[in-house]
């Protein structure tokens, strides 16, 4: 079988319905950005491929894991799914595009310097037009102007909302933050939280 025909078998009607908005995002978005489409796509459709599984039920499919692997899901279990799915995907599909497995890793918690199709499809995963949240069309604006931007934003909402609700966060999320202000101008990030601290402090 395709992933295109396994990947709904694998997950909830909910979160399959969700992979393909990512896709459709993420192919919009690279469209506009001039970059690969079928990579974009193909990556939003495989992002989420391990986000209903642990690492039991990897091996009971028969798959192989990294030894990180039980460690990750013990103390990052929400961003796990990010890490083991590039694993997966080159095991059960063939999947060797380097771009499509690097995006597929770092859609959940970026990191520092980012390629473009990472950045993306971690702005794509956050603003596909399921999500409900008031940000979302200000992170979709800030996108198409400039994907730096839009993943500062990203990064910059997703850690407001970790530390606020006192939960674990990967030191990739951190370090993903950093870097962008460390390389983006300050008018630019000060542009970035004028517009999303009036629905963070309300």
């Amino acid at each position: 079988m395709t992933y295109q025909d396994e990947l709904p078998l694998m997950m909830s009607a909910t979160r399959w319905t969700h992979v393909q908005r990512v896709a459709d995002t993420a192919a919009a978005l690279a469209r506009h950005w001039q970059l690969s489409e079928s990579e974009a796509h193909q990556a939003g459709l495989l992002h989420d491929c391990a986000k209903q599984l642990s690492p039991a039920l990897v091996y009971a499919q028969g798959l192989n894991q990294p030894t990180w692997s039980e460690p990750l899901y013990v103390t990052y279990a929400p961003v796990w799914h990010a890490f083991v799915g590039p694993y997966i995907a080159k095991q059960k599909w063939g999947i060797k595009n380097r771009s499509v497995l690097s995006a597929m890793q770092w859609h959940s918690t970026g990191r520092a310097a980012m390629r473009d199709l990472d950045k993306l499809l971690f702005v794509a995963d956050y603003i596909e037009p399921g999500r409900s949240f008031p940000t979302r069309e200000i992170v979709e604006n800030f996108a198409y102007q400039d994907l730096n931007l839009g993943a500062y934003a990203v990064a910059f909402l997703k850690l407001f909302f970790l530390v606020r609700d006192h939960r674990t966060i990967h030191p990739d999320t951190y370090k993903c933050r950093e870097f962008y202000i460390r390389t983006l101008p300050e008018s630019r990030l000060k542009q970035v939280h004028d517009a999303l601290w009036p629905f963070l402090v309300s």
